[in-house]
Parts: structure tokens; C-alpha cells; sequence
């Protein structure tokens, strides 16, 4: 009987130290999506929106109408004049000249997977069950007939999942800041399409030094 009643304080131990660690990963969770919430600033968006907006006007009354124009969802821009040899990059503009090399990598981050066991009791079948081991052995009884209610071990979880950021880098004749990244995301097919487009530039350029 007392090796019953300390197994069934051990099991209640477990599940309530179970349930404060399922309650802490809840609000690590909800934390996380309230700080990605608050990083998003309406304001500053519409002001990047409209700041890019004003430089694809002066991109075209300089270099021409009609450029070939790359959006990424991150809010990267590369546009790229028909008939002038010059390129925009995120609101920048470069001549092909300029343009030194580009690479694509993918930055790609590897979410381990995770399990998750939970243990249900039927509650109708526990408390028949307690009901009577009462009648059989009063209070003590309970807990034993209680005990031996079915329960149900239910496992869920997520397998091991890799998420792709596509990103070209693109290196610039500039002192001050050499480097400039076009973030895809997961939009593999978009910066394929993209470095094939560097390509053709870099081909203009060689054969115009060749």
C-alpha cells in the first residue's frame, strides 16, 4: 500500500514538473512572437516604401523607363536599366563597372525536432473507479481505485525541419560599404532567376571591355 501511494506522489511530482515546463516553453513562445510584433514598425515601413518609390522615379528619368525590377518579401530591390549599363541596389546605383562580383548561398538554419508526451486519464472511468474503492476501503481505497483508472499516452511532435534563406551578395566597387545582400527568404526560385539576370549583366560588361 505505501509503495502504491509513494509511486502515485512520484508520477504527480513528474506531471507537475511536466506541466511548469510546458507552461514556460508557452510564454518563451508568446515572447518571441510579441518581440517580432514590436520590430515591425508600420511607420518606418511606409516611409522605406515611399523612399524607394521616389529612387525608381529618378532611376527612370535618368537611365530610361521601363527597367527590369527584382522585389524581394524582405523589402529588397534590384533594378536594372535596358538601356543604360547601370543597376539600382536597394535604392544605390551602381554602374556594371562597379559591380565586382555576386554569389548566391543559402543561410539555411537546422530546427531540431521535438517530442511531446501526454498522458490522459479518462475522467468518467476514474471516478467510477474511485467511487468504489471507497465503498470497498474508504479514503485509501480511493486513491487506489482512483489510480487504476485508464489513461491514455498520447506522443506528438515534429520532425527535424531545415528552413532555406536564399541571399545573393553582390560585391561593389565602394570603400565604405563593399558588400550588398538581396535577402530571398525561401524564394529559391526567384534568386536563381535573379543571379541568372547578374549573369547577363557581367556578360554586357565583358563583352563591352572585351
Amino acid at each position: 500500500m505505501i509503495l502504491i501511494i509513494s509511486a502515485l506522489s512520484v508520477l504527480f511530482i513528474f506531471f507537475v514538473i511536466f506541466m511548469i515546463a510546458s507552461t514556460i516553453e508557452d510564454k518563451k513562445r508568446e515572447k518571441r512572437k510579441e518581440e517580432r510584433r514590436k520590430a515591425y514598425n508600420p511607420e518606418e515601413a511606409e516611409k522605406r516604401k515611399a523612399l524607394a518609390a521616389q529612387k525608381l522615379i529618378e532611376f527612370e528619368a535618368k537611365y530610361g523607363k521601363d527597367p527590369i525590377i527584382v522585389r524581394t518579401r524582405l523589402y529588397d530591390k534590384l533594378v536594372v536599366s535596358k538601356v543604360n549599363p547601370i543597376m539600382q541596389i536597394n535604392e544605390t546605383d551602381f554602374s556594371f563597372e562597379d559591380v565586382l562580383d555576386y554569389r548566391l548561398q543559402d543561410d539555411y538554419k537546422v530546427i531540431a525536432s521535438t517530442i511531446q508526451t501526454k498522458t490522459k486519464t479518462k475522467t468518467g472511468s476514474m471516478v467510477g473507479r474511485a467511487i468504489v474503492g471507497t465503498l470497498v476501503a474508504g479514503p485509501v481505497g480511493a486513491v487506489i481505485g482512483g489510480a487504476t483508472a485508464k489513461s491514455e499516452t498520447v506522443t506528438t511532435g515534429s520532425p527535424e525541419k531545415t528552413v532555406h534563406h536564399y541571399n545573393i551578395y553582390i560585391t561593389v566597387n565602394d570603400l565604405e560599404k563593399p558588400q550588398r545582400v538581396l535577402h530571398f527568404g525561401e524564394e529559391r526560385n526567384k534568386a536563381n532567376e535573379t543571379l541568372s539576370l547578374l549573369k547577363v549583366v557581367f556578360a554586357q560588361k565583358e563583352k563591352k571591355n572585351g
